[in-house]
């Protein structure tokens, strides 16, 4: 990906992912990704951040993993919503 001629990549790892991406090496499906991007912090632990760019929707890697963590520690403290950490 380019953006503004700026190359979306960085040390070896992209540093931009696509929701199909995301999906592929975090293992949160493309549905709850739009649903972690609208929900309130009350709600899941926080909002996904992400950018759109024309249609196209990216996600930081360190906002993904970011996200995850916090995720993580939400659940913790809330043993209700231990289900699954992506449902």
């Amino acid at each position: 990906y380019f953006f503004k001629g700026y190359k979306m990549y960085s040390s070896g790892n992209k540093e931009y992912l696509t929701q199909e991406e995301v999906e592929s090496e975090f293992h949160i499906p493309v549905n709850l990704q739009k649903k972690f991007r609208i929900r309130s912090d009350r709600d899941y632990g926080g909002k996904l951040p992400y950018f759109k760019i024309g249609k196209q929707i990216l996600y930081k890697r360190s906002d993904v993993i970011d996200f995850i963590e916090e995720r993580k520690r939400w659940m913790s403290i809330n043993p209700q919503n231990k289900a699954s950490l992506f449902s």
